[in-house]
């Protein structure tokens, strides 16, 4: 249910800021840049808050802000108030990812920690699914404003749900000296693909309703791209370990071959159908093969290095969506999607360089 709160606030609070008269320029930077500055401040602390806060408090305190951020862009009438909505969702982002996910990574042990985080991030994907469709539905139906005030309602079931769960704080035991190095590759691989999906989440739905697409085209285009990172951890969670790089260079190859057609054609339903489809396939992989490595290999660091992905990843969300909204402000979409392909293609780049160590 948080999932789906989050999830439409992300897919929506664009489409909201551009009615409200923002450039493309502006909503990167309240829609990216202003949500996660507050992510990538508190997420270094999770370890911290962690070993001070009881288990069964961060996941009810993310849904309550969820709640809270839903009501204020219910209200809103200006970009103001949409800006206090994105910082509110800032902190409940931060209770709900490198809080939920610590606790997860740090619950299991050898074989089982891959596959469950497998099961939790589909968990969390299949809610963000369930929210992408929901939310267009409901926007295109009875107006954003009845979409915002339907999540709050969600965002508070989801709250009383939460106050039922009995986490045990199970924080691992630092036995060895961290190895900054072998683990810090793998985090700034990941790099790329956040930097294009931030940009995907805060810049292409204002793009799409301003270019003839409706609030349920857009629900359609992000549903298909949710379904593609559901069914991306369900799959990892089954196949051989060994498969999985294979899987994240295929991916990325064509996504950035995809990226390229739609600088020829900007405003192509299909080619952005393929877009965020194979960008949730590439994005999914890339993610929890990251979170795999770090969480097995941290040892009792583990906590603190979910805390650094995790802000590595607000980073890329508060660069992607300004220089995204600033490049088809001023030069169009083809220079967006220019930037994109060569994105893409650097990652595909990063990942040969260290698997054939050139």
């Amino acid at each position: 249910m948080t999932g789906a709160s989050i999830y439409s606030m992300m897919q929506m609070s664009p489409v909201q800021a551009v009615l409200l008269q923002a450039s493309y320029t502006d909503t990167g930077l309240l829609t990216g840049f202003a949500r996660n500055a507050v992510y990538v401040v508190l997420s270094p602390m999770t370890a911290l808050l962690l070993t001070r806060l009881n288990w069964n408090t961060p996941l009810p305190v993310s849904a309550a802000l969820m709640a809270l951020s839903h009501f204020m862009m219910w209200l809103a009438n200006d970009l103001l108030m949409v800006l206090a909505s994105q910082l509110v969702m800032g902190v409940a982002m931060f209770f709900f990812f490198p809080c939920g996910e610590s606790i997860v990574a740090n619950s299991y042990r050898g074989t089982q920690r891959l596959k469950t985080l497998s099961v939790f991030l589909s968990a969390i994907s299949g809610g963000f699914l369930t929210g992408s469709i929901l939310a267009g539905a409901i926007a295109y139906l009875a107006g954003l404003k009845s979409m915002f005030a339907s999540m709050i309602f969600l965002s508070l079931a989801a709250f009383l749900a939460y106050t039922r769960l009995k986490l045990v704080n199970n924080m691992p035991v630092e036995s060895k000296p961290l190895k900054i190095k072998s683990l810090a590759v793998p985090i700034l691989l990941s790099t790329p693909y956040f930097f294009t999906l931030s940009a995907a989440y805060s810049v292409l739905p204002g793009f799409f309703v301003l270019n003839g697409f409706t609030e349920l085209d857009v629900g359609v285009l992000f549903f298909i791209h949710m379904l593609c990172r559901v069914s991306t951890y369900s799959v990892i969670s089954r196949i051989k370990t060994v498969f999985v790089k294979p899987l994240l260079a295929a991916s990325s190859i064509f996504l950035g071959l995809t990226f390229l057609l739609a600088s020829i054609q900007t405003a192509n339903f299909t080619i952005f159908l393929l877009i965020l489809g194979l960008l949730g396939v590439a994005v999914s992989t890339s993610y929890i093969t990251t979170l795999q490595i770090i969480s097995t290999h941290g040892g009792g660091h583990s906590v603190f290095l979910i805390g650094m992905l995790e802000t590595l990843i607000g980073l890329t969300f508060i660069t992607g969506p300004p220089i995204s909204g600033f490049l088809i402000d001023v030069y169009g979409a083809q220079a967006m999607m220019l930037m994109f392909t060569a994105v893409v293609f650097l990652a595909v780049a990063l990942h040969l360089l260290q698997r054939y160590q050139l």
